[in-house]
């Protein structure tokens, strides 16, 4: 492929990745995120950040948040996670040798279409930020290894310490470039003192501080709650996120991964790169290693984006390679791509459509039937519901608040409305409800709000 039509090409997919992500950050804002905004807005100092032990501080993502303040427009929260998740497809077509053009093309469209990818690239998280960090310090510690210059030693250096601070899906990433590290040093050096000197200069210092984060923020931290989970559940719905298919076919979708995983393996072998050592180590060797030490309290998928990142970077090699048997192999290889971004539609539809939305609307229901200045409104769960009315009060109309009446409290009279959740599947409702002193309420209406599981929330109102 020459250059020129590289260019035009790769500058297309950018194009593309930067439209989907800019769109599916203008959807509402979502739990999680109020969740992260919160924390910022009651920190008392930026240096707070970097002491609140809790999965939902992010720290840098957390200053950011901190700085912008509580805002109307939610788009700002999110931009440095759609600039991050634009730049690391961006990063891939950069990054990426002339002879292997047909494998970053491949792999920067597999991460400009991935519904996990452009989800956490368009919320206001560290996700995004943490995922292009591990990708620029992958390409930075392989060019290290094969220039030994200092301005490759620099950029890793910089995208780790950002990494880590972004959000600490980063770390697993690090550990496979650190034991990755281990073996280029011994397989140029042997097994001598130069090689301990060449992997000391290369990670002393990412690692003292991969080390202090671990036990100054990660160590004792706070999981903000989930549902129990069996591993090979979780694995199975990360894959079919990867793939795009529905989760009903997770086992096909896992096989599939590990198919592809062990051929690209087989490849980069067979054409002795170096590359596929850190593969194996990032893919399998870590994050097994991981949950068998750390046995994790909660287990979403999102917890595996890193290795989505780079099997997308693996997958790119092998239909590179394919694309260059010839022009029937080059049709097989854009055709398996073809049907990977069809698979990945339905998902991103939905994102892009109705995506989060659903809760300003259903505020603004609220204001609009109540008489009164203020909205008394109780609800199944004291700290989800009143998280999100926290932030949603301001689309309020003018002149109107939300006064929240927690579940414990004897409230006379009780609230005017009453919010019902369901976090997954909606399950079914009935036309009326009692309080727990027997005050009946009817149901009003119904709104989908959004996420990966998808939020509903269910409206009743006082009789009477």
């Amino acid at each position: 492929m020459s250059a020129r039509r590289y260019a035009i090409a790769g500058g297309c997919v950018v194009a593309v990745a930067a439209l989907v992500r800019l769109v599916a950050a203008s959807n509402e804002i979502w739990l999680d995120e109020v969740w992260s905004l919160r924390i910022a807005a009651e920190l008392g100092s930026v240096w707070r950040a970097f002491t609140i032990r809790h999965d939902n501080n992010h720290v840098l993502n957390t200053i950011y948040l901190h700085w912008l303040g509580l805002r109307d427009a939610w788009i700002v929260y999110r931009l440095p996670a759609v600039l991050a998740g634009t730049g690391a497809v961006a990063a891939v077509l950069l990054a990426q040798r002339g002879a292997r053009r047909a494998d970053a093309l491949a792999t920067a469209t597999l991460m400009a279409l991935s519904y996990p990818l452009v989800l956490y690239s368009a919320e206001a998280r560290g996700y995004a930020p943490a995922l292009l960090a591990a990708l620029v310090a992958f390409y930075a510690v392989e060019r290290y290894w094969e220039t030994r210059r200092l301005a490759a030693l620099v950029v890793f250096w910089t995208a780790s310490g950002l990494g880590m601070l972004f959000h600490a899906t980063y770390v697993p990433a690090y550990v496979a470039l650190l034991g990755w590290s281990a073996i280029r040093a011994v397989q140029i050096h042997g097994v001598s003192g130069r090689a301990l000197q060449a992997l000391a200069t290369c990670h002393l210092l990412p690692l003292a501080c991969a080390v202090a984060f671990s036990l100054l923020f990660v160590r004792g931290m706070v999981i903000g709650g989930g549902p129990g989970y069996r591993t090979l559940d979780v694995v199975r719905e990360s894959t079919a996120y990867a793939l795009g298919v529905p989760q009903g076919w997770s086992a096909a979708a896992l096989a599939i991964v590990v198919a592809l995983t062990a051929s690209g393996l087989g490849l980069l072998m067979a054409e002795r790169s170096p590359r596929w050592s850190f593969f194996l180590l990032v893919l399998v060797v870590v994050p097994a290693l991981m949950l068998l030490t750390t046995r994790p309290q909660v287990l979403y998928f999102r917890y595996f984006l890193a290795q989505i990142l780079f099997f997308y970077v693996l997958a790119g090699t092998v239909l590179g390679w394919l694309a260059a048997r010839g022009a029937t192999a080059r049709v097989a290889a854009w055709t398996l791509v073809a049907l990977y971004v069809a698979a990945q539609l339905p998902p991103l539809r939905a994102l892009l459509t109705t995506g989060r939305g659903g809760c300003v609307e259903t505020v603004r229901y609220l204001g609009s039937h109540t008489s009164g200045p203020i909205v008394h409104v109780g609800s199944d769960d004291d700290f989800r519901n009143a998280l999100m009315l926290w932030y949603l009060e301001r689309f309020l109309p003018d002149g109107k608040r939300i006064r929240y009446v927690p579940r414990a409290a004897a409230a006379h009279p009780p609230p005017d409305w009453v919010l019902l959740h369901d976090l997954g599947p909606a399950t079914a409702r009935p036309d009326t409800i009692q309080s727990p002193t027997g005050t009946p309420y009817e149901r009003a209406a119904g709104f989908q709000c959004g996420g990966v599981a998808r939020w509903y929330w269910w409206v009743y109102r006082r009789a009477g």
